[in-house]
Formats: C-alpha cells, sequence, structure tokens
C-alpha cells in the first residue's frame, strides 16, 4: 500500500532517516526511503558500500548498515541509484528510546505556560549535545486512516532551546540521565497525543489478527479493517495514532519503549490490557533490536476525576471504596508483569489533582533508573517494588516483594493505604438478586523484613488485599531503599473474584 504522500518513482531516503539522526548500536540497522520500483538503491557508510536492495513493489528500499558501535564523531550515510545519489548526514551511533501514549508523554517542557518543575532552567542550558530529537508530533501526521508510508513535515533534530522548549519533558529527562550514566549518543523518538485512547495506537491489521477481546468492543474487529479505514474518521479512531504517528517509523532501529497512557481508558481496564499486549506485540514484529525490546510501562499518577472533592467531603476515603484510577494504575502494573520483557514505573507518590502531574524530571529518571536496572544490567536498585506472592494464613495475609531491598515506609510509621477483607458475603439486593461482597477494612499493616504482614480485628478467613485505593494520594508510604515507591496493587486468595469491593 503506498500513501498519496510517497510520490511514484522520486528516490529519497524517509524523512525519519534525515540528518542528524541516531541509529541504534550493536546491531544491523536499517535505513529506508523509496523509488522506482525494480531499481538498484546501493548504500554507503563513510564512503564505504556497506549494502544494496532492489526498490519493491511498494517502491520502498531497505538496506541494513552493519552493526557499529556508538560513535561520537558524526557519519555520513549516501544511497545511490542509478546517476541520482541521496546523503543524510551527522549520523551517530547510539541508543534510540522510542516513547508513546497520550497528554503525559506528550507534555513538553514548555506546556501549560512551563508547567514541568524545572523546565524553563533545564531548557535554558540548550540541551545535552550528544541527544537529538524526533517529534512525531510536530508534522502533519496524527489521524490517519491508512496507515501512512512517510511522515510529513518532521526531521531529527540536533538540541537548541527551541526544539527542546516543545519536546516530551519526561522523555528527554529520561534521556539525558542515560546519556549521562551510558556516555554514548540518545536518540529520542516521540509519537503521542493527548487524551489519545489506547484503541487509537493499535496496528489493525496485527490486532484483527492476533487479538483477544471480544468483537463487538473494538471497531475493526467488528467491522473489519477496511470499513475501520473507510469510515469518518476523529481523534480517536482505531488506529489513527499507529497509522500517522507510528507506522512510518518501521522499521526503525530501537533499544527500547516507554509507553505513559490510561488516562483515557478509565472502566476499560480488562481490554486495555489485551490492548497494550497487541500493540507491544505489534512493535516486536516491526521495530529492528537486538535480542529483544524492552517496554517500560508507566502507572498513571493519582488524580482527581469528576466528583473526587465531593467523595472527600462525604468521607469514602476514610473507608475502604472503589476507585476507577485506582483500577487502571493496578491495571498498568499487572500489564508489565505479564508481558515478557516488560518493567513499569511507579508514579504514585507524583500525584495530584491536575491529571497532568508537574514533576516530570522525576518520571524521566525513573524511566532511566529502571532501564538500567533490567535492561543494561546495572547493579543498581531502579525499580519499585511489586508484589511477587501473596500468602493466605489465616486471619493474616503476608506480602512478599520483588525489589524490595530495605523496604521501609517514606516517613517512618506504620504502612498506610493496605486494605484487607474477609470472605465473601453473599446476600439480596433491592431488585432481589443475588449478589457477593467483600467485608473489608483498612489493614494493619506491618514490615517484617523485606515482607509486609497484614491484619484486622474483624477479619476471621482472609480472602483479598488491596493498596492504595482511591483517587488522590491518601499518604501511601511504602517505599524500597532506593525511595521508589510501592505501586497500586491488590489480590484474592482463589484469584478469581472481580465483583465490587463494598465495605461493612
Amino acid at each position: 500500500m503506498i500513501s498519496s504522500l510517497v510520490l511514484a518513482a522520486a528516490f529519497q531516503f524517509a524523512n525519519v532517516c534525515s540528518d542528524d539522526t541516531v541509529l541504534q548500536r550493536d546491531v544491523d540497522v536499517p535505513v529506508w526511503g523509496f523509488g522506482e520500483k525494480g531499481k538498484t538503491v546501493e548504500v554507503a557508510l563513510n564512503g564505504k558500500k556497506v549494502g544494496k536492495a532492489v526498490v519493491g513493489e511498494d517502491e520502498r528500499w531497505t538496506v541494513k548498515i552493519p552493526a557499529q558501535k556508538a560513535n561520537r564523531k558524526p557519519s555520513k550515510i549516501a544511497a545511490k541509484c542509478g546517476s541520482e545519489k541521496r546523503e543524510i548526514t551527522g549520523v551517530l551511533f547510539g541508543d534510540v528510546w522510542f516513547g508513546s501514549g497520550q497528554s503525559n508523554m506528550a507534555f513538553s517542557f514548555d506546556s501549560f505556560g512551563w508547567k514541568a518543575l524545572g523546565a524553563k532552567e533545564f531548557v535554558a542550558k540548550g540541551g545535552n549535545p550528544l541527544i537529538r530529537t524526533l517529534h512525531m508530533n510536530e508534522g502533519q501526521n496524527r489521524n490517519a486512516i491508512k496507515p501512512r508510508e512517510n511522515a510529513v513535515g518532521v526531521k531529527w533534530q540536533k538540541p537548541s532551546a527551541e526544539t527542546l522548549a516543545k519536546f516530551s519533558a519526561a522523555l528527554y529527562w529520561m534521556g539525558d540521565r542515560l546519556q549521562k550514566e551510558l556516555d554514548v549518543p540518545i536518540g529520542l523518538v516521540d509519537a503521542s497525543w493527548g487524551a489519545t485512547s489506547i484503541q487509537t495506537w493499535l496496528d489493525g491489521r496485527y490486532a484483527a489478527k492476533h487479538g483477544k477481546w471480544h468483537p463487538q468492543q473494538m471497531a475493526f474487529r467488528a467491522l473489519g479493517q477496511e470499513k475501520v479505514e473507510n469510515a469518518k474518521l476523529n481523534m480517536n479512531s482505531p488506529c489513527s495514532m499507529f497509522n500517522g504517528l507510528v507506522y512510518p517509523l518501521f522499521p526503525m532501529g530501537l533499544k527500547g519503549v516507554v509507553w505513559y497512557q490510561g488516562c483515557s481508558n478509565l472502566g476499560f481496564d480488562a481490554q486495555w490490557t489485551h490492548c497494550l499486549e497487541t500493540i507491544v506485540g505489534s512493535w516486536r514484529e516491526k521495530f529492528t533490536y537486538k535480542d529483544r525490546l524492552p517496554v517500560i510501562i508507566t502507572e498513571i499518577a493519582p488524580h482527581a476525576i469528576g466528583n473526587t472533592d465531593k467523595r472527600i467531603a462525604a468521607g469514602e476515603n476514610k473507608r475502604p471504596d472503589w476507585s476507577v484510577t485506582a483500577d487502571m494504575r493496578r491495571a498498568n502494573i499487572e500489564a508489565a508483569l505479564a508481558i515478557p520483557d516488560c518493567s513499569f514505573v511507579s508514579l504514585l507518590d507524583l500525584g495530584e489533582k491536575d491529571i497532568h502531574p508537574v514533576r516530570k524530571q522525576e518520571v524521566g529518571e525513573r524511566w532511566a533508573l529502571t532501564a538500567l536496572q533490567n535492561f543494561y544490567g546495572k547493579n543498581i536498585l531502579g525499580t519499585s517494588p511489586s508484589v511477587e506472592k501473596a500468602e493466605y494464613l489465616g486471619n493474616r495475609i503476608v506480602l512478599h516483594f520483588r525489589n524490595a531491598k530495605g523496604l521501609k515506609t517514606r516517613d517512618g510509621l506504620a504502612p498506610k493505604g493496605f486494605e484487607i477483607s474477609g470472605a465473601p458475603v453473599k446476600s439480596v439486593d433491592d431488585k432481589g438478586k443475588e449478589v457477593e461482597t467483600l467485608p473489608t477494612y483498612f489493614a494493619d499493616a506491618k514490615i517484617v523484613g523485606d515482607t509486609i504482614v497484614l491484619t484486622h480485628p474483624k477479619v476471621t478467613e482472609a480472602f483479598s488485599y488491596r493498596y492504595a485505593w482511591f483517587d488522590l494520594p491518601q499518604g501511601w508510604n511504602v517505599v524500597n531503599g532506593a525511595d521508589l515507591p510501592l505501586g497500586t496493587c491488590r489480590g484474592y486468595k482463589d484469584g478469581k473474584w472481580r465483583q465490587s469491593v463494598a465495605a461493612e
């Protein structure tokens, strides 16, 4: 399929293979472009031929450059087709990280009047000379009906105060920390858009083949991809962001991916997880990488929604109650733990009323830390603790954790925010329907080594637990020795009970 934006027979590099690009080190990395089908394209790196390809029926050509070590001296790549020659200059080899999601990923240094803490001072320094950025949001690429072959209006950028101000603050701060820790060039690719649902980031054809959800819940699954492509398009049309902002990047070489999304899918958590599994699968099918493609999934920060203030005024935060934002935070973490070669970053302590927390430097540096521990093999504690196993021992629950060395509370007080329930209780509602509820209480929690023990005087047979189950932060205080917070979590003795939890 050829986009109308690709001129037939026009010999060129793809726009995302521009001057000042960073190419992934230590892997045979592709460069690609377009030309007249049947023609031969030869590619040279710094004057030395490294490969050739024949332009295919789709008018695309791709050549893989043999694996290169990280460099500081810029390289030149030349492509020749007959008498025509095209070059990209200023090329660095290093690590390329791709960031995607919605507004908190898109949140730039100058967003909302330089709202991110420390943003204006950081940008004034001009950026890191060994970091290059590719901002897919800058072009006219979103909301594409069909996969876009060539991105419009984008190119790789060297750092400057002007270009840096418009780039994702959290993603850049991640790159800055990685560059300083690894001492290699870093490429950062931002493809994100505010208020987008996860369905917009799906590869329609991959999802139709591999998706797990009920067909009525996804338009392209229910109607067929061709009908979706011909449907009226809006910002949250299924696949539209993938088509416009992600597809033009394939088959770019990457080190890893960071995903920061969920706020637009509150209440959709079960299907959200299936969608994310499918998105990760499509990335791993189409991007180029070495051995595996690491993915970091971000637990969205607590924030106010709708009537949160009224709920607090009514005292709902003083007793166990349901929270749709907490359920999405849980879904973020559980997805990361379930999908192979994924890690997560908890932002439980960074929440505020606004859906856009301002401490973006801490977000980016946490991404960098978990990457350094889990994907670069550094001997650090860079990942938040998470529940590895729950033991149900009569009237108590003992929680065992990963990444829990030095487990403690931030304020030195007892752990706050855990809930414990007894066994389900059957009753009949006002419509005569039999229902089950859980007698749930805020737990007495105690840290014992690297475990936490939960009890409550009214619970004689423990059945479930939860942590941090409200919209806004309520003094939740469990951290590991690196001061990284325990994220939102829950569990059931039988692993299956999923009805809403009511207090006694």
